[in-house]
């Protein structure tokens, strides 16, 4: 049964890349095909002088043709696709994080609603759901890496880790920790409000 079932994934995902591409493109010549000029939405309502326009045209390269622009443009889209593994690594290490943490608080607080265990964790869902991400995560560079030095500040491996095996699994992993705690608090408060609402409905319930 996997066989066929991957087989069919792997073929979907190749029809997708020709559409990706296709979007790609249709993107790009809409901006271009938008009124307007580019430079006046980069700028605001600056007073910029025209030397300092031209430098800004030129940094973008929208003084160049547009044949060069489009290739630039996929240029720069291979590079994001080359950060995606990262990306999908931080957000989906942390969305798992959350769900666990998230469905467990839930259904320990749904248990006992209303005891000091369910308005401990209500109250720390909510503070992480109304904390902002950005100065969550300088906080926790400023305690965990900075002045404790447990974590490092940035990067995703250190220079002098191992490149492969166990040892490159562990560095990775210990760059990943405060990214993920930062993105999974909101993420984790969300997971707990759902299943503490849904299992109090679901105990509440007659055959239960």
């Amino acid at each position: 049964m996997a066989p066929p079932l991957l087989a069919y994934a792997a073929r979907r995902l190749l029809q997708a890349v020709p559409l990706v591409f296709v979007i790609i493109l249709i993107n790009f010549f809409l901006i271009h095909a938008a009124p307007g000029d580019p430079i006046d939405f980069l700028l605001g309502s600056s007073d910029a002088t025209e030397e300092y326009i031209a430098q800004v045209r030129a940094e973008f390269g929208l003084d160049q043709p547009l044949l060069e622009q489009l290739v630039a443009y996929l240029g720069k889209v291979l590079r994001f696709l080359s950060r995606l593994p990262a990306t999908l690594l931080l957000m989906g290490s942390a969305l798992v994080v959350a769900s666990l943490l998230g469905i467990l608080l839930g259904a320990v607080a749904a248990r006992r609603p209303y005891s000091a265990t369910d308005n401990a964790a209500t109250l720390v869902a909510l503070a992480g759901y109304s904390m902002p991400v950005f100065w969550l995560g300088q906080i926790m560079l400023l305690v965990f890496s900075l002045h404790l030095a447990m974590f490092p500040t940035q990067g995703m491996m250190s220079l002098r880790a191992p490149r492969e095996g166990i040892g490159m699994v562990l560095d990775v992993a210990h760059h990943l920790v405060l990214p993920v705690a930062t993105y999974s608090v909101y993420h984790l408060a969300l997971v707990f409000r759902l299943t503490r609402v849904k299992m109090q409905e679901t105990l509440a319930l007659d055959f239960i």
